[in-house]
């Protein structure tokens, strides 16, 4: 199951479980470009569940607002979910190196980032012997 841990309207953490999940309620005052629950965060959280077997960690953090007003996000279409960040903690890293865990993240993401029109994604990945140590 993909359970909420904790949760502000700038930071959500998942953890992955299972096959199901719940996400945490959004307040309607929080503004399109920090919400983590849209068609994009849907769809990136089900393939990086798809993609990394239980138990791993994941906290998504929605940074388009940081961006606002920016050369390439005035012209997107999408600009809610434009900048997304992402802290993975998986078994699955494990004796790679960070570009291979990466290059591992982007290729589960990659059909929904063309889908979507996501500009960035900012990751921060490892183990869990490496998160422990933090």
């Amino acid at each position: 199951m993909l359970r909420s841990v904790a949760t502000t309207p700038l930071r959500v953490r998942y953890s992955l479980r299972l096959l199901s999940y719940t996400r945490p309620a959004m307040n309607n005052d929080t503004p399109a470009n920090q919400r983590t629950d849209g068609p994009a965060f849907t769809s990136m959280l089900a393939s990086l569940q798809q993609g990394f077997p239980a138990p791993s960690t994941i906290a998504v953090f929605n940074d388009s607002y940081k961006h606002a007003g920016h050369h390439g996000t005035a012209d997107s279409q999408n600009k809610s979910e434009s900048h997304i960040r992402l802290e993975i903690v998986s078994g699955s890293f494990a004796g790679l190196n960070l570009p291979k865990r990466h290059r591992m993240v982007y290729k589960l993401l990659e059909p929904d980032m063309k889908q979507y029109d996501v500009h960035a994604v900012q990751l921060l990945t490892r183990t869990p012997e490496e998160a422990a140590k933090k």
